[in-house]
């Protein structure tokens, strides 16, 4: 079910941008060549063509080209929180009608002229890039967890605080990507309700491993001048360093 729904998102979102990208003027041979279309969409918007080559960055990526088809909404001056939240949770839906509708047009940069975010937005998007930069650091580079158990108790204690490096062996992709940010199994305040979406799902993935590169970074941290900045009884400081 999960590989139907990207299918669907993929496709239906390439349509809207070739479709939109007619609208703007683009030769149809350009708008329909994927990935491509996205620096004929940059170069529209006069975005920075450095945000293409990120947009090819895994995972990161698609963030990013969300990011830019939502400016492309805007130069169709479509500003509002409704477009853009339709834009990005449905995109294979509200791109192709605002390519195929009668009522929609591109204005170009005339559309952004007058436009001024309001405070409450400008709260809303710092708020959404937080959660976003923090959904993937704890997700694929590391993650701050609590000691549950005395499992572990020659080496950490109950209630001991650890980092989990996550990219010397290869970062997980989550299996149940649709979920409520900053929790693990459960929502708050519902210990038996699940946090994730099960009916979208994916097979069991690893990103390469990066030996090495987290380890140093964790030893810039925690060391300064050759001086450990934390240490605990009986722990080694190096294995704060765990991985997983």
């Amino acid at each position: 079910m999960g590989y139907i729904l990207l299918i669907l998102f993929w496709l239906g979102w390439h349509i809207g941008i070739y479709l939109m990208l007619k609208k703007a003027g683009v030769a149809s041979a350009k708008a329909i060549i994927p990935i491509y279309n996205t620096w004929e969409v940059v170069k529209l918007c006069g975005i920075s063509k450095v945000w293409f080559w990120i947009q090819l960055i895994p995972i990161l990526g698609q963030f990013v080209t969300l990011w830019i088809s939502i400016i492309f909404v805007m130069h169709f001056k479509r500003v509002g929180m409704l477009q853009h939240t339709l834009t990005i949770l449905v995109p294979f839906i509200y791109l192709p009608y605002l390519g195929l509708s009668s009522n929609e047009r591109w204005h170009g940069k005339e559309a952004l002229q007058h436009y001024h975010k309001s405070a409450s937005r400008e709260w809303v998007d710092a708020a959404v890039f937080a959660i976003v930069a923090a959904t993937l650091i704890r997700t694929f580079i590391f993650e701050a967890y609590v000691i549950p158990t005395e499992s572990m108790e020659k080496t950490l204690l109950v209630n001991d605080f650890l980092f989990v490096d996550k990219i010397t062996y290869g970062a997980r992709i989550p299996q149940t990507p649709v979920s409520f940010p900053f929790v693990h199994n459960t929502l708050p305040m519902a210990p038996t309700t699940p946090s994730y979406i099960k009916w979208v799902q994916v097979d069991y993935t690893r990103l390469p491993k990066v030996r090495g590169i987290i380890e140093m970074m964790w030893w810039y941290l925690i060391f300064l001048q050759g001086i450990p900045l934390l240490t605990c009884p009986n722990l080694v400081v190096k294995s704060l360093i765990m991985t997983c």
